[in-house]
């Protein structure tokens, strides 16, 4: 069969899934293709991506701003307009790759370029199934279920709770493994936590923490880093992701004048399994994949705000498993990490619950699913 995926450039949350579906589908043998929806936009330059990744990254570090942005789009006329455009910009172009791709089934990781491929099929009157994947794990867009999704793929029940509440049928929602990266999901953790943190060149036996910073440009918090150096615990923090030069020469100053705490930045890496599988607990923004990449591997989760897009609903969701904990503020995410640093009983709890939460990771059953709901649409088509 011919699969595509579709997602929108911007963090890693709607590229990463998409890329591990299309990773699931070619070890089948399926042709399958990742696809920036904004390619086919008549621009015919990457002006679009610039603009539209910025734009994100923007959002992901003012979540006031992405709260008001992002509810004010998810409303009916907002969104249709938004469609629209998308529509009118973006239709030759998928038209023609349409033709020559002759896809079975497409889908998107990101629902507004779902509700385009929908609005796709039906002004063109495509003969073809169309899926959405929620990469929000317990929680979807108002308006993701006014659209005629063949099926709406998400990874929990009160994902699906969620959905269904707000006018989606049953029969169409469906729930599915999260579409783990499989580096992470046959990664085989070190002997011992000690040993992991010494094959990194950290301190063995010293409480560690592991910020995210995510893929949308965000800085670390001096103010997180400050105070954690003067609390005089003795601690350790891997800042991962991408500093900037201002941002490493305060790391420097950090790690110069306190002896008991200490600051590694790694920046990117391909090895993220390694890193956290050496801490004790992760910090970061909402994001779905570092969540959920940090719940595989059993580490709580201190999360640093309540993005419109998920945001609430998976802080309600750690709570109720107790996994983690929301710390709007520096202040109250020192707080929480003294606290575990001083009480471990606390964090072993918590790495406990990890085991007991009934999410699944895997990308082979969402694969499956999709295949399915393909073979489905051929059989009704061949009647």
């Amino acid at each position: 069969m011919r699969i595509a995926v579709f997602y929108l450039v911007g963090g890693k949350g709607h590229f990463v899934p998409a890329t591990n579906i299309c990773a699931a589908l070619e070890k089948q043998g399926h042709e399958a293709k990742v696809l920036d929806i904004l390619d086919f936009f008549k621009s015919g330059d990457r002006m679009d991506s610039f603009i539209n990744e910025k734009g994100w990254q923007l959002l992901m570090r003012h979540p006031a701003l992405e709260n008001f942005a992002s509810s004010f789009i998810d409303r009916g006329l907002p969104n249709k307009i938004q469609i629209e455009i998308g529509y009118a910009s973006c239709v030759k172009g998928f038209s023609e790759w349409f033709n020559e791709f002759k896809p079975d089934v497409i889908g998107a990781t990101m629902y507004a370029v779902g509700q385009a491929l929908v609005s796709f099929r039906r002004k063109a009157q495509l003969d073809v199934p169309v899926f959405y994947y929620s990469p929000d794990v317990v929680w979807g867009q108002r308006t993701s279920v006014l659209w005629s999704f063949d099926r709406y793929f998400i990874a929990s029940d009160e994902g699906v709770e969620c959905i269904a509440k707000l006018g989606l049928p049953r029969e169409k929602i469906e729930k599915c493994d999260f579409p783990l990266r499989a580096s992470i999901l046959n990664s085989v953790p070190p002997s011992s936590i000690s040993d992991g943190r010494r094959r990194l060149g950290l301190k063995p036996d010293t409480f560690t923490v592991l910020l995210a910073l995510g893929g949308g440009g965000a800085q670390p918090n001096l103010k997180l880093l400050n105070g954690l150096a003067a609390t005089g615990k003795d601690l350790q923090l891997i800042v991962m992701g991408s500093c900037s030069d201002d941002s490493l020469n305060a790391i420097s100053a950090i790690n110069a004048t306190h002896e008991n705490f200490s600051i590694t930045a790694p920046g990117f890496i391909p090895n993220v399994e390694d890193y956290t599988y050496a801490c004790d607990v992760v910090i970061g923004k909402t994001g779905s994949n570092t969540w959920m990449e940090s719940l595989y591997m059993q580490r709580p989760y201190i999360q640093t705000d309540t993005l419109y897009c998920g945001g609430r609903a998976i802080a309600a969701y750690m709570e109720k498993y107790g996994i983690g904990w929301l710390c709007r503020t520096p202040e109250l995410q020192i707080k929480k990490i003294v606290e575990l640093y001083e009480n471990p009983e606390l964090l072993v709890e918590a790495k406990n619950n990890t085991k007991k939460t009934p999410i699944k990771f895997g990308s082979d059953d969402i694969a499956n699913k999709i295949l399915r709901l393909a073979e489905e649409f051929a059989e009704v088509k061949s009647k």
